[in-house]
């Protein structure tokens, strides 16, 4: 494995003479023949380890194929983003005089490649398969893979790429999800609570997380208005469009939820309410017929005494 990195750096070298570009290259291209292996993998090893995949119709078979390099894609970049912002010290460290608006890392470039390589694929994977696609998944596709491209092309500002990029904590949530819906198996407990865990997760990090965010972007305002104005442009209006893109699936996402956990509930009063509303109308109707028949047999009475006390007439 090391001598095929070395190799592709070696390639990369023949491209840009930037060792920081040459690491984004390598960590990209690793990463779109990674995502291609591991959607090949779930295209032989599916039918045989999972029944429920035979019947899927083939456009699920191609959504589910993409669901393993995307969930493996969301669990790595997650924990490289969180070591780099948190634990690395590279963008928050104290004792450094530089701002964290223009710092950048060895890491921070691999962590840029590898989702660049990841978006690459998984667009050119729904622009084939477009019954796979929507247009919100082109529009989150194209403005990820610009900001990526950008931010890597001024050498500043990866500080809030990887902080948008913590919202890919959420997709493994959102692939087990699906992936339980097409298999029909919404009546596991493990269905609903990964249905709340991926509100809770797609809440905080896919939503809230702009907070501190944009709380960042306002404190250092000045030192971005001195970046290039195509990264500015993007920096600043990037983020609000995939927060109104999170904040539209967050809504359906909560409606979804709530339905799951009191919609079955009030279905089962609404039937309980129903049942209790034809016992009354069969209990009235069964009194109806009661007072009917009570009075059919007091006129019934009623003839027979009159026949009983009319006069007889002996013909003698």
């Amino acid at each position: 494995m090391a001598g095929v990195w070395t190799e592709a750096s070696e390639v990369l070298a023949s491209v840009t003479e930037d060792p920081l570009l040459q690491v984004a290259g390598t960590a990209g291209l690793f990463s779109a023949v990674g995502y291609t292996l591991l959607y090949k993998c779930s295209q032989v090893l599916s039918p045989k380890l999972c029944s429920g995949y035979r019947r899927l119709k083939q456009h699920d078979k191609v959504d589910w194929n993409t669901r393993l390099p995307s969930t493996l894609h969301a669990v790595l970049v997650t924990a490289l983003c969180l070591w780099a912002l948190c634990y690395s010290g590279e963008f928050f460290d104290s004792s450094s005089s530089s701002s964290a608006v223009l710092r950048v890392s060895e890491l921070s470039y691999a962590i840029l490649g590898i989702s660049a390589g990841y978006f690459l694929v998984d667009f050119c994977v729904i622009c084939w398969h477009t019954e796979i696609g929507s247009k919100e998944m082109y529009i989150h596709h194209v403005v990820s893979l610009l900001s990526l491209a950008v931010a890597m092309q001024v050498h500043s500002l990866h500080v809030y790429l990887l902080m948008v990029l913590l919202t890919e904590a959420s997709t493994p949530f959102v692939n087990l999800r699906w992936v339980l819906d097409r298999l029909q198996l919404k009546q596991l407990k493990l269905y609903q609570v990964n249905g709340l865990l991926m509100l809770l997760v797609w809440g905080v990090a896919r939503v809230a997380m702009f907070v501190p965010f944009y709380l960042h972007v306002l404190q250092n305002l000045r030192m971005i208005a001195q970046e290039p104005p195509h990264a500015v442009a993007m920096l600043l209006g990037v983020p609000l469009l995939l927060l109104a893109l999170n904040t539209m699936w967050f809504i359906k996402i909560a409606k979804g939820a709530y339905k799951m956990m009191f919609g079955a509930k009030q279905q089962q009063q609404q039937q309980q309410q129903g049942v209790a509303e034809l016992q009354q109308l069969k209990e009235k109707q069964r009194q109806q017929l009661r007072i009917s028949a009570d009075g059919k047999q007091q006129d019934l009475l009623g003839t027979v005494e009159i026949k009983a006390y009319a006069p007889h007439h002996h013909v003698e």
